[in-house]
């Protein structure tokens, strides 16, 4: 729990007092507005075509595209909890671009190859908004692009060379450098220099986004037992997937459990878990207009341990940064402190927060991870996030 000092230093009000003791803001409020039929747990034996172990983003969309390539097939989802309740519908609501990972993207598949992954990943975030929109699910998707701010003379380095390498390319218009003046136009935070620019980058609401998923997958007569933990997977073939009160047997089998694949025997040596915590500030349009916040820009600086923030329709600030102890249960109060300072030091002068809610994602990185660590100017890897 915050003691009474951060209490009064960081101006805590609300769920902020008991981190973890909650879900996360966006999911009640997006459970709150959800008008739909329910997800009862698994209670029998069946049969399908395939089962997909977990209800989050990717077993949702694995679903989702599994019934745009072939609507008869039989589908069944499996999730422990309700469709949402872990990363999905607890993350910082980014939809970003990989033009800032073309160096490492380079060295490991060469250009050629680098720029067309980057250029799939921009048109997976467009098609993020095109399935809001032709399902008529208001998720708050803007696509306003991301600000990268330097804080630190060593973050001038790594801002020039991301723009330089874009620019080899041929992909100058994806990311560009900004002089200090534009970077404040676009956010006057005090501790922001210069920067950069990059076209692809999107917010949404992440729980009404899954919890939309989750309603048009069932009007596509995909089962979903909420509710339903698999505590056994046997491949087969066929595949088992074995839960407390029935099993669903399948031709394929998909294992869509992010980071909760650290529990899993045959998994854990191969990941790493931490947590990414985010600060939620209450209400205050009027004081981001004040600092010319109002395009809905995503943005993060150039630390090693990165921090990213971003806005919501109703005028609050998201503020979050990697770090803490990936805990099974509950939340690592140290990292939410730091978090809650950091949000006040990048506006110190210009706004005080008052925090409201902390949200936790578990996320997870593959110890042989396709894209390896950056090395800015500095030496010290920076490790890249997705939030």
């Amino acid at each position: 729990m915050p003691t009474t000092t951060s209490i009064a230093r960081l101006n805590l009000t609300g769920d902020a007092l008991t981190p973890g003791a909650q879900r996360s803001w966006w999911l009640r409020e997006a459970l709150a507005a959800e008008v739909g039929s329910n997800c009862p747990p698994l209670t029998k034996d069946i049969d399908a075509d395939v089962v997909i172990i977990g209800g989050g983003f990717t077993g949702l969309w694995t679903a989702y595209f599994l019934t745009q390539a072939d609507l008869g097939l039989g589908i069944v989802v499996l999730e422990q909890d309700i469709c949402g309740g872990g990363p999905s519908g607890r993350n910082g609501g980014f939809a970003s671009g990989w033009w800032d990972e073309l160096d490492s993207l380079i060295v490991l598949y060469g250009a050629e190859a680098a720029v067309r992954a980057c250029r799939a990943i921009s048109s997976s975030i467009d098609s993020i908004g095109a399935f809001c929109a032709s399902h008529g699910l208001d998720a708050w998707y803007k696509k306003a692009g991301y600000l990268y701010a330097a804080t630190a003379p060593e973050h001038l380095a790594v801002c020039e060379h991301m723009v330089g390498v874009a620019r080899d390319v041929g992909a100058a218009d994806e990311l560009r450098e900004l002089t200090a003046e534009e970077v404040r136009a676009r956010c006057d935070s005090p501790s922001f220099r210069s920067g950069a620019f990059m076209r692809d980058g999107a917010s949404l609401q992440p729980a009404h986004l899954v919890r939309g998923l989750r309603h048009v997958l069932q009007a596509r007569g995909v089962a979903i037992h909420e509710g339903t933990p698999a505590t056994r997977l046997e491949p087969g073939p066929p595949a088992l997937a074995v839960t407390p009160r029935g099993t669903v047997r399948a031709r394929h089998a998909v294992i869509a459990v992010n980071a909760w694949a650290t529990g899993w025997r045959e998994l854990r040596r191969r990941l790493v878990a931490w947590s990414s915590y985010i600060v939620l500030t209450a209400p205050a349009p009027e004081r981001l207009e004040a600092i010319h916040w109002t395009g809905g820009e995503l943005v993060s600086d150039l630390r090693t341990s990165v921090r990213y923030f971003r806005t919501t329709r109703d005028g609050r600030i998201a503020f979050g940064g990697g770090g803490g102890r990936a805990l099974r249960r509950g939340s690592d109060h140290r990292r939410v402190g730091w978090t809650d300072r950091r949000v006040a030091d990048a506006f110190a002068g210009v706004w005080q927060p008052r925090a409201q809610r902390p949200l936790r994602a578990r996320v997870h990185r593959q110890r042989s991870g396709a894209v390896p660590p950056r090395r800015p100017r500095s030496g010290r890897p920076h490790h890249r996030r997705r939030q």
